[in-house]
Order: structure tokens, then C-alpha cells, then sequence
């Protein structure tokens, strides 16, 4: 698909967030790679969220061509990095998963600091499995005091 798909939060808060979701760490307690060599199924995978944020958001499914993006979760931290974890599919091998960019808004819908840049999923090479997108990064131009400001975001994303 040669067209980029635009998607808001539509949920954040600042208390638990309520997604039941797969990790970054296997059931074992060993650590994984950000990206893996093949699909890991989500009921293996366990996503601690490390302690210390302060506001989280989360997004429904996201289609783009042949692919989907389902249990999108960020978390925000009061340094001003997140920590972001997804599921990413397609109905055809082959595809990636492009987050192209990712622009935090205040309570205004003003720009907070610059977009994250792209962050790229995996090759798909199985069609119709699951695979995780799991990333840390902090938010270009943006201090402690002005994490705090921020209330909801947006994603540009392309398959």
C-alpha cells in the first residue's frame, strides 16, 4: 500500500493501564531481541512494563494494506522517553510494518517536541502470524517539564 495510515490514542491515563497484553521478556525470564527470527505466539510472550511512568495510551486496530496493528500500548516516563509494544500481522508474507513517526500532543493538541522517528517491524514471512513491535525512545526536543504536558498522541503508519 503506498498510502499512510494516521491513527490518535484513544485511550491514555495516568493510572494502571488495563492491557493484558505479551512482552518483552519470555515466559522463562530470558530477555528477547526487539525484533525476532520467527513468530512467537502471544500467549508465550509476558510485557513487563518497567515501573516509573507516569501517563499511558493505547490505540484500537490499525489497518494499512494487508497488514494490522493490534494492543498498540505506550507508556510515558518523566524523562520524557516511552516505552511503546505492539502486535503487528499481514494476510501476505513479506510486508513491514513501518510506525513512521509518533507526535505527542498537550491538552491544546499542540505539538510536544518532535516526532519519534520511524521505528520498522519485521519481515512477515509467515503469513497470517503474529509479530511483536517492541521499542524504547525518547521524544526529540522534549524535557522532564515538558513530559509532563503531554495527553495524547498520534501515529503515521505504512505496510
Amino acid at each position: 500500500m503506498n498510502q499512510d495510515v494516521y491513527a490518535n490514542s484513544t485511550e491514555s491515563g495516568l493510572g494502571e493501564s488495563s492491557y493484558a497484553g505479551a512482552g518483552a521478556e519470555t515466559a522463562d525470564d530470558t530477555e528477547t531481541p526487539v525484533l525476532y527470527a520467527k513468530p512467537i505466539e502471544r500467549a508465550h510472550i509476558v510485557f513487563p512494563v518497567p515501573d516509573g511512568w507516569i501517563r499511558w495510551m493505547s490505540w484500537g486496530d490499525i489497518h494499512a494494506g494487508d497488514c494490522r496493528m493490534s494492543g498498540a500500548l505506550l507508556h510515558l516516563y518523566p524523562d520524557a522517553n516511552v516505552h511503546f509494544q505492539a502486535h503487528t500481522s499481514s494476510s501476505s508474507s513479506g510486508d513491514v510494518w513501518l510506525m513512521k513517526g509518533l507526535q505527542f500532543y498537550d491538552q491544546f493538541h499542540h505539538p510536544v517536541g518532535y516526532p519519534i522517528p520511524q521505528h520498522n517491524g519485521m519481515n512477515m514471512a509467515w503469513e497470517g502470524s503474529e509479530y511483536p513491535l517492541i521499542f524504547w525512545a525518547a521524544i526529540p526536543g522534549v524535557s522532564p517539564s515538558g513530559a509532563a504536558q503531554i495527553t495524547t498522541a498520534t501515529m503515521t503508519n505504512h505496510c
